[in-house]
């Protein structure tokens, strides 16, 4: 990169820089909107007003923040309660009204800490369409704001500070019943009915290669049982449940005491992977 080039984009960023840190140090202003307009040329002439603010560099507060505050202030203390609730530095009242091709426009700054007013102004027109009535609130807009926006801006209202939230000690707690406990309950039915699937593998086992016919039927019997690989499926599978309901019915049990914690140990020259807790 040519050496000239460096002092030029150092130059470019500092100043791009410089106007971000501007920008973003801009008062905030709350604006109370008390516009009497057709639905379509309300909405325009705030969208206006709200342009020529942040065209001078200041931020608004999200009307969701207003929706609690009063529309209608009369005093410096209800203003200086919208900036207390809003953290507002400027309190900006729009006064409009449009109707028969007439408009009147007042407009009130106000601080958000005192609440006092800082400057005001008022504009009408017998003869004017919706169109100059958003021009009018713009241009008003800035040339009311400009000056007190370049002077030192006022802090922001401080914000009420929320009280702490009380702590509540949570209750110590309370070994439930055996009976209403899910874990060893569940634990004590799939061990039951492993005990009632292996005893029917015993039996199928013992069974197996005894004829099929009745005592009493005449020989020969050419029909044998084959029930061993049965009865060694539902020996191993009623032992595997049994096994497993005692796990549950052991481990699964309430211990208020206790915190269950979970540990994993990983032998060093072995390929073992040993995991403990209660689960």
């Amino acid at each position: 990169m040519p050496r000239p080039v460096v002092p030029i984009l150092i130059t470019l960023t500092g100043a791009l820089l410089i106007s971000v840190s501007a920008r973003a140090a801009g008062p905030l202003v709350a604006l109370v909107d008390n516009t009497s307009a057709p639905r379509d040329g309300r909405l325009e002439v705030k969208a206006a007003v709200e342009q020529a603010l942040r065209d001078l560099g200041a931020e608004i507060v999200p009307q969701a923040r207003l929706r609690a505050v009063p529309a209608d202030c009369q005093d410096a203390d209800c203003y200086a309660g919208i900036g207390r609730a809003t953290g507002a530095g400027f309190v900006l009242r729009l006064d409009g009204k449009y109707a028969a091709e007439a408009y009147k426009l007042r407009l009130e700054l106000r601080d958000g800490g005192s609440g006092k007013l800082v400057a005001f102004d008022n504009n009408q027109c017998d003869i004017c369409t919706l169109a100059d009535f958003y021009k009018a609130a713009k241009e008003r807009t800035t040339v009311l704001c400009a000056q007190p926006f370049r002077a030192e801006p006022p802090a922001r209202a401080a914000q009420p500070e929320q009280p702490p939230l009380p702590v509540r000690n949570a209750a110590p707690p309370t070994e439930r019943p055996f009976i209403r406990q899910p874990l060893p309950m569940a634990g004590l039915a799939l061990a039951i009915v492993g005990a009632g699937v292996a005893g029917a593998g015993v039996y199928l086992l013992t069974i197996d290669g005894d004829p099929s016919c009745a005592a009493s039927a005449p020989p020969p019997c050419a029909r044998f049982r084959h029930t061993a690989v049965t009865g060694t499926a539902y020996v191993v599978g009623g032992l595997a449940a049994v096994f497993s309901g005692a796990a549950l019915l052991y481990f699964g049990r309430d211990d208020p005491g206790a915190v269950a914690p979970v540990s994993v140990s990983v032998a060093r020259e072995s390929a073992f992977l040993l995991i403990g807790g209660r689960f």
